[in-house]
């Protein structure tokens, strides 16, 4: 539990340098012209080999984690992975599987997270990465759903945010960059 309070401690502190509270009509080309942004926990789960963009060693070395180490990082980290190598028919299980773990650990119990703050950054986190997911394999309804979703989890958090005006205003490239956590 410490692991993980230290992780959404990392994530949240990284996150307030990319707040801002909504997307100004001025940056709308500013929108258009950039890619969405699937957020990786750099230094959890092997995310620094996905940074490094070593993606095969990546899902080997992440695969074979052992979920109880990394329950959120690990499918986290394989969702933007494989997302950021087009393969989002393997990527949205993973996806879901972030979201699953981020809402049982706002379950009270042994394991699970007290602090509601950490738990909406996870879940709006992952909600934001299965939304691009979703909207590059060409489901922008499901991508707008979660890119909303994560947007009432947690307004000030940049990536949802540009990604939900990305995919309204449109673009002819539909891309993801990796954004690392830390």
């Amino acid at each position: 539990m410490k692991r993980i309070s230290n992780l959404l401690l990392e994530i949240g502190s990284s996150m307030l340098i990319f707040v801002f509270l909504f997307p100004q009509p001025s940056m709308a080309e500013d929108v258009v012209n950039s890619s969405y942004e699937i957020v990786v926990i750099g230094n959890r789960a092997f995310g620094n080999l996905v940074v490094s963009g070593d993606y095969r060693e990546a899902i080997k070395r992440i695969s074979g984690t052992v979920d109880r180490h990394h329950p959120f990082s690990a499918p986290n980290n394989l969702c933007v992975v494989y997302t950021a190598i087009g393969q989002y028919e393997a990527a949205l299980p993973f996806c879901d599987k972030a979201i699953e773990v981020a809402e049982w650990k706002s379950r009270p119990g042994p394991g699970r997270l007290k602090d509601r703050v950490q738990m909406v950054t996870i879940a709006a986190l992952a909600h934001s990465n299965r939304g691009v997911a979703r909207v590059l394999s060409g489901d922008e309804a499901g991508g707008e759903d979660d890119f909303q979703a994560a947007i009432e989890l947690k307004n000030d958090m940049r990536a949802p945010l540009r990604n939900f005006a990305r995919m309204s205003i449109g673009s002819s490239e539909p891309v993801a960059v990796i954004i690392r956590s830390r």
